[in-house]
């Protein structure tokens, strides 16, 4: 993946990146994990929040749950990891 053109304002300093087919991709580092996956579901219970959803071998090993202040995803409120 590379850096995304000027289309984004990206506030956060190379959070986003091009995913390839023109949809932005979030760039996400997750330093104290170490738990194995297989599997993760994004799911966007309503317009300002996303809950990832890791799975190995059908059973969740690890939610983390995004909060935004709204919709337009500018501000970001908490990242809770379960």
């Amino acid at each position: 993946m590379t850096a995304l053109s000027g289309d984004i304002r990206d506030l956060e300093k190379q959070k986003f990146l091009d995913s390839g087919n023109g949809v932005p991709a979030v760039r996400v580092l997750d330093v104290g994990s170490s738990i194995e996956w297989d599997t993760v579901n994004t799911t966007y219970p309503n317009d300002h929040t996303e809950v990832y959803t890791y799975k190995k071998g059908g059973v969740t090993v690890q939610t983390v749950t995004v909060v935004y202040t709204d919709a337009t995803k500018l501000v970001l409120v908490s990242v809770t990891k379960t």
